[in-house]
């Protein structure tokens, strides 16, 4: 049976925070590895200087994630600051997912989200 992630949420977290990550898994076994790695993508932890200078990859680590049972796992991470990061997920070595989730402030987060679109053509539009 193939391993493949589902669904990695929520997508957007408080900043300053720690807060639980979850991902709905297929095809995972008791016994495989399932970790995870986030790493902020504008403003960093980690100092990043030419003396300093880590190669992007190995910046950040790996962490397991916490079985929950019926294919669900979670990781609970502290969102330092308003931004977006990269996660990726391995289950047993492999590369199953490599995506983005945000953080932002309370500030943000209070608002009331509209959706729409603000662009459009029609039929008499060039």
């Amino acid at each position: 049976m193939s391993k493949a992630v589902l669904e990695i949420f929520p997508k957007v977290f408080l900043a300053e925070k720690k807060q639980t990550i979850y991902a709905k898994l297929d095809g995972v076994c008791a016994q495989d590895a399932v970790m995870i790695k986030v790493q902020p993508m504008e403003r960093y932890a980690i100092k990043h200087t030419e003396l300093y200078r880590i190669d992007e990859e190995t910046r950040y680590s790996y962490a397991e994630m916490t079985s929950l049972g019926d294919g669900v796992y979670s990781f609970e991470y502290a969102f330092f600051d308003e931004q977006k990061y990269d996660v990726q997920i391995r289950i047993d070595g492999e590369l199953l997912l490599r995506t983005r989730i945000y953080s932002i402030k309370e500030d943000l987060a209070v608002l009331q989200a509209y959706k729409g679109d603000t662009h459009l053509h029609t039929c008499r539009s060039d």
